[in-house]
């Protein structure tokens, strides 16, 4: 099985639908009822509808308000995802010094999850090549969803290969040398001196090769 150098974790909507599990069902009226003969005949009052339409005051109101991201901020936010990208690449060329919770907000799953998949790839003797081969992430999008909390979509170019012990040959195994674009959401953090990532998720595969917008050149590159 080809082993991903990114950690895949796919944003899934939620759905509800009815459950037949019996709470949802009607009572049964069994013994309860009496015949349709015996019940008394009901008159239902006709209903008039008002043709009438209700005079509208002042223009509609936009059903939501996003706050706009003043420049400053969110350069603050695309460093951010730029410190996550460069802490991640370095975490997988060395996972067995890699240690998630310093580039991680410590609000969300990311950390946690980060941590699990770095310590699997030491387990097994898996690592990134020393060559990223120019990967890069560019920020596209960025909502401020309070003071302390923004949502980015980011294009993630990964080039980078990942290796595994060594064969035979006295070579290390390569285990994925594919070239892939993907789509990342996060969520970052404000701790109070830097914006960090506290939630990510590859929600589009945009296929082989470099399919994102060139880099930010304001931004910092991993």
């Amino acid at each position: 099985m080809t082993r991903r150098k990114i950690v895949l974790m796919l944003a899934v909507a939620t759905v509800l639908v009815g459950c037949s599990n019996g709470a949802d069902t009607a009572p049964s009226t069994t013994g309860s009822t009496p015949p349709a003969s015996t019940l008394p005949a009901t008159t239902i009052e006709p209903i008039t509808t008002s043709t009438t339409a209700p005079a509208q005051i002042g223009p509609i109101a936009p059903a939501t308000t996003v706050a706009e991201v003043d420049p400053a901020t969110e350069q603050a936010i695309k460093q951010g995802v730029q410190d996550f990208f460069a802490a991640y690449m370095a975490c997988g060329q060395a996972p067995a010094q890699c240690h998630p919770a310093d580039f991680h907000s410590g609000r969300g799953t990311a950390v946690g999850q980060g941590t699990v998949y770095f310590q699997g790839l030491a387990a097994r003797g898996e690592y990134f090549g020393p060559d990223l081969r120019g990967s890069y992430i560019v920020t596209q999008s960025v909502a401020l969803d309070d003071p302390t909390s923004a949502t980015t979509f980011s294009c993630w170019y990964d080039a980078s290969v990942l290796l595994g012990p060594a064969g035979a040959d006295g070579q290390p195994t390569v285990l994925n040398d594919k070239i892939i674009s993907v789509r990342e959401k996060q969520a970052l953090y404000f701790d109070g001196s830097a914006w960090k990532v506290g939630e990510a998720a590859t929600v589009q595969d945009l296929g082989d090769g470099n399919q994102c917008p060139p880099p930010d050149p304001v931004a910092a590159s991993g």
